[in-house]
């Protein structure tokens, strides 16, 4: 069954015709090239774009191979679109491949500019449109504003949510919930009835494909060896607060590997750049500031980070935390680990102690506050979660999320309370 993605279909659409470079980014094999090449494709034919009119350039493929540099890609681009009078559509597929490998660092930034260069010269052409995708960070998002001046549009895509994964399933809510907390989203470990299979197919995306690249991309520096322990320790602390240091000590008390902080920095900045995890900073409510070190890191697939794994960790807890921040990165929003200092007294002293709100969701105007919890059986469990939500000292809205189905019901704080499925199928809920 075909997941249509509509809602980011829709958007690519609408960002037609503004000049801008389209660049579509995510970790590798999240379906950005189906986007692309089947469901893009098949809207634009559907609203009468003819298939000549349609320039489209896989880089992962081996035909291709012999585009892999930024003037063969140009040469072919410019000569396909010579050949079409009026308006016209490029596709190319994962764009950083066009990078040459084991450059040094000037030749990587030659290359670098001139891809840029040649698609600021291609998108110059009247009526054409250029989406790009790519599954590196470094290359496509931390540069592409500068180097396009402000114009081109980044779209993140990830591996389904709950809502896309439930629509491609013959199962009940609840049977479709359970199985993705085990196997999460990756569109490829869809075609995997067993679960044998798609653990077997998750794992080796590990090895076949994200660390194969990032060792490839960031030679001689990348260490496929660190890049194993520090993707474990960051897999397994989903949920937790931890940095640099505090991996590294754990590298050297627990395996025995001898590193230094610096090289697990590094290893965790290419875990980054290649979307595999995603940082979370610590934001201080009250004060209004982010806060230095620790922060937060989930793992971009809660399947991935359980095949990585090899499914010895599966705290229902750590893994629905990481699936609501996922839900809140895929639906578009800035998403921050919140810190709520509150003032208590104890034996006629005051002490202060620092309360963490889950997420710091940043909307246009305004912020939310969620906070997950797995479980709330007692009173005392209960109290813990809502105190930081209602120590705020603002008016934003809170919501608790809880592992179950509760509908939605407000309590004489004006917390909102809802149960996960809900919460993840119904994404007025937070714009409320």
């Amino acid at each position: 069954m075909v997941v249509k993605r509509e809602e980011t279909v829709d958007r690519l659409v609408r960002l037609m015709g503004n000049g801008n470079v389209k660049v579509i980014t995510g970790i590798r094999r999240c379906g950005k090239s189906f986007l692309l090449d089947r469901l893009l494709r098949r809207r634009l034919l559907g609203n009468g774009l003819a298939p000549d009119w349609i320039v489209s350039v896989s880089l992962e493929l081996k035909k291709n191979e012999r585009l892999r540099s930024p003037d063969a890609l140009h040469e072919h681009l410019a000569r396909a679109l010579r050949r079409i009078r009026g308006r016209a559509v490029v596709f190319v597929d994962e764009l950083q491949m066009a990078l040459p490998e084991r450059a040094n660092e000037e030749e990587r930034k030659h290359a670098e500019a001139a891809i840029y260069g040649s698609l600021n010269e291609l998108k110059a052409r009247a009526h054409t449109d250029i989406f790009v995708t790519g599954s590196n960070s470094s290359f496509l998002s931390e540069d592409v504003a500068t180097m396009f001046r402000g114009r081109a549009d980044t779209v993140r895509i990830c591996p389904f949510t709950f809502a896309e994964f439930l629509s491609a399933m013959r199962k009940t809510e609840l049977a479709a919930w359970k199985e993705y907390m085990v196997y999460g989203g990756m569109p490829g470990s869809l075609a995997y009835a067993e679960g044998n299979d798609r653990k077997e197919y998750l794992q080796g995306l590990f090895k076949t494909v994200y660390f194969k690249d990032i060792v490839e991309r960031n030679a001689p520096l990348a260490d496929e060896a660190v890049l194993d322990h520090v993707s474990e320790f960051v897999m397994s602390a989903v949920g937790s607060l931890t940095n640099p240091a505090k991996l590294t000590n754990s590298m050297k008390t627990v395996l025995g590997v001898k590193t230094d902080y610096q090289v697990v920095r590094r290893h965790l900045g290419y875990l980054k750049s290649a979307y595999l995890i995603e940082e979370a900073k610590r934001w201080d409510v009250k004060g209004r500031h982010y806060m230095d070190y620790p922060s937060k890191y989930y793992s971009v697939d809660v399947g991935l980070r359980n095949a990585r794994l090899d499914y010895r960790q599966q705290e229902p807890t750590h893994i629905m935390e990481n699936i609501l921040f996922n839900e809140l990165r895929a639906r578009g929003y800035s998403v921050d680990v919140g810190m709520v200092e509150i003032e208590t007294r104890r034996g006629g002293k005051r002490e202060k102690r620092q309360h963490e709100v889950d997420f710091v969701v940043n909307l246009p105007g305004e912020r939310v506050y969620v906070q997950s919890a797995y479980a709330m059986e007692t009173d005392a469990k209960r109290e813990q979660e809502t105190l930081p939500l209602r120590k705020t000292g603002d008016s934003f809205r809170k919501i608790v999320v809880t592992g179950d189905y509760q509908d939605p019901w407000r309590d004489e704080s004006g917390v909102v309370h809802v149960g996960v499925i809900p919460f993840l199928l119904d994404k007025k809920l937070i714009e409320r």
